[in-house]
């Protein structure tokens, strides 16, 4: 009798430790894979738990900031707002949420050509939509051994040459302002012997190479007129493709864009003499 009572002992002792084993990994503590998080209006951010499986409620402590379903927080509105995850035993996770306002739509510059010659700066301010958005503009230069821009879109020429400064949102929306940067040494007309190139027109054919024979660079416009848009600026020795002709102009493709270049500075010899005029 004594043995089957020893027995019997043993047996609670031993399920009762399993029983405490099983509620100590039931009562496992859960966490989310972020404790502070930064979303704009309308952006959203998906929080899950370190344990599978979990049967979670999840809630936001103001809904008019930020929303949450199966963990998807949204933001509303500027502010603040902790979003809960509890699980059946009441255990709970939280998360920081700040909504820091509306989304960039789109970045204006205010300069998309800028002129500068060795060691001077311009500034290029950019407008943002909508006006309550929110993030940093980061300004970038293509080429910084050219045009250097600071933090504030002021741009600096470095030496001789052209480079493209491209203003971007946080969320990946951009503008962009080419610059080119002029040698400070200047330079009279040159004779009219090469002041002009256009006795290269009658020997022209379709997709024939043109180059540029500015001192500095020649503009490409959006059509056949002195006055009509600048779509990008030709740096001298840069070459174009022949397309067709008017009186003044050249029709001409310059990297993949379809424009037109003055006549006075393009020929299809790469060594020609430069030519100085006004372009």
């Amino acid at each position: 009798m004594k043995r089957i009572n020893s027995l019997l002992l043993v047996l609670v002792l031993f399920l009762s430790l399993f029983l405490i084993g099983c509620n100590e990994s039931k009562s496992e503590s859960i966490a989310l894979n972020s404790d502070e998080v930064k979303i704009s209006v309308g952006d959203n951010y998906q929080l899950s738990l370190n344990v599978k499986n979990e049967n979670v409620t999840w809630s936001s402590s103001d809904e008019k900031v930020a929303s949450v379903s199966e963990g998807k927080v949204i933001g509303v509105s500027k502010g603040n707002a902790l979003i809960t995850a509890m699980n059946d035993e009441g255990k709970k996770a939280v998360c920081q949420v700040t909504v820091i306002g509306a989304a960039v739509e789109s970045v204006k510059l205010n300069k998309h050509n800028i002129e500068l010659k060795k060691n001077e700066s311009e500034e290029i301010s950019a407008r943002v939509t909508p006006e309550d958005a929110s993030g940093d503009l980061v300004w970038e230069s293509s080429n910084e051994k050219v045009v250097k821009v600071d933090s504030r879109g002021t741009v600096s020429g470095i030496k001789k040459g052209k480079a493209i400064v491209v203003c971007t949102s946080s969320n990946g929306k951009s503008d962009s302002c080419t610059v080119v940067v002029r040698g400070n040494k200047k330079h009279k007309k040159s004779s009219s012997s090469n002041s002009s190139y256009k006795e290269y027109d009658n020997k022209l054919l379709k997709d024939t190479p043109l180059y540029c024979r500015a001192s500095d660079y020649a503009t490409l416009r959006a059509s056949a007129s002195r006055s009509a848009e600048e779509i990008d600026i030709v740096l001298s020795g840069e070459s174009v493709v022949y397309l067709s002709s008017t009186t003044e102009f050249y029709h001409v493709i310059y990297q993949g864009k379809k424009g037109y270049v003055l006549k006075d500075y393009f020929t299809t010899d790469p060594d020609a003499p430069l030519n100085y005029g006004d372009r």
